[in-house]
């Protein structure tokens, strides 16, 4: 399977680092590019998994925070073809399963 090396065109699965305050602007962008590249069709598309390890990102999930904090459109895009993982063994396995 081919990770994003040269665009989400060229991919058949995307993984997103989303660690920090706020999610960045190019990743954002990114997100929803490749989550519309899956819906609108191509079998190539496979999914997307997106890794949160932040501790700050953890104690939101954990006070329920709805999206645990982070963008909902980014967290909406996520899981509408993939899903959302908390260690890098996890965004490993996650990858695997979609080849």
């Amino acid at each position: 399977m081919r990770l994003y090396v040269a665009g989400p065109l060229f991919s058949e699965a995307e993984r997103a680092w989303l660690d920090g305050p706020m999610v960045d602007d190019g990743t954002a962008c990114e997100i929803g590019m490749f989550a519309e590249l899956v819906r609108s069709g191509g079998e190539q598309y496979r999914g997307m998994v997106g890794i949160v390890t932040d501790l700050r990102l953890e104690r939101r999930r954990d006070q329920e925070v709805v999206g645990g904090g982070m963008n909902l459109f980014v967290v909406g895009a996520i899981e509408s073809c993939g899903r959302l993982v908390h260690t890098v063994d996890d965004a490993v396995a996650a990858l695997r399963q979609l080849s």
